[in-house]
């Protein structure tokens, strides 16, 4: 039995998934249905972010809730059972979103999030794949694989200068991931999303092995250098906490790390 809305939407997809960024002309064009009929479907996949619109063309592509979807697939069942108590503690201690993120491939996918009480919120537009070297739990998921991993990834990829505050030099990546295990925790002012800051700290499991990134962001006038000593507890204990639940042993202990003040 056939729901034709459901099969339009998801020809729209189809077309979309093999066109990339199409403006709504073509796309009505080559899924062969009404202007006005595409417009309303697209407007609902929209609400869903199942669709995203370019902002200077108007024109639409994939959107960001089909890889928080997909990435579900792939993700064990536990871990977002037993995450999401946590992150809903995390933020209501933090007073920010808290969320949690998976390796897939060579990048960072958001599984979850859980909105903190304050109204301004970082929301961060990943309709591009975004490299490992900048933002918290990029970071925490990128210091905890292998050594030889790591510096296989670090050698490929293009260093991009995202803003003036994203580290470009491998050694100084290198430096910071090593620092990451370190303490146990990642931290990011901005180097991703200039006005933003995160803390993040590493999920295992019974194995030991990185599951997971739990973290909070939010603006960096609520999340800076002078706040950021009373958030890593929580981070890190909540992180720890899911951690136990997983089966695994939380390898390091929260430590005190002095951060130089945003110029």
């Amino acid at each position: 039995m056939s729901i034709q809305v459901l099969d339009r939407a998801i020809k729209i997809l189809d077309v979309l998934g093999e066109n990339g960024v199409t403006p709504l002309t073509v796309l009505s064009s080559k899924v062969g249905l009404p202007l006005s009929t595409v417009s309303r479907i697209v407007s609902s996949l929209m609400a869903h972010k199942f669709v995203d619109q370019d902002a200077s063309t108007r024109a639409y592509r994939l959107g960001t809730g089909l890889l928080f979807l997909g990435s579900r697939i792939h993700s064990p069942p536990r871990l977002l059972e037993v995450a999401r108590p946590i992150m809903e503690k995390l933020a209501a201690q933090a007073g920010e979103d808290a969320s949690i993120s998976v390796l897939q491939g060579t990048y960072a996918v958001i599984l979850d999030r859980y909105e903190g009480p304050n109204p301004l919120k970082i929301v961060e537009a990943m309709r591009q794949p975004v490299p490992l070297h900048c933002g918290a739990f990029r970071k925490v998921l990128l210091a905890y694989q292998p050594q030889a991993w790591i510096h296989e990834y670090v050698n490929s990829i293009k260093l991009e200068k995202y803003t003036p505050r994203t580290l470009t030099r491998k050694s100084a990546i290198l430096q910071e991931l090593a620092l990451t295990r370190v303490r146990g925790y990642a931290l990011s002012y901005g180097e991703y999303l200039i006005d933003s800051g995160g803390i993040a700290a590493p999920v295992f499991d019974y194995r030991n092995e990185l599951q997971a990134a739990l973290f909070i962001w939010g603006p960096y006038s609520r999340l800076n250098e002078r706040t950021s000593s009373r958030l890593i507890p929580h981070v890190v204990e909540a992180a720890a906490e899911l951690t136990k639940l997983l089966g695994g042993r939380p390898p390091f202990e929260i430590q005190e790390v002095k951060v130089k003040r945003r110029s």
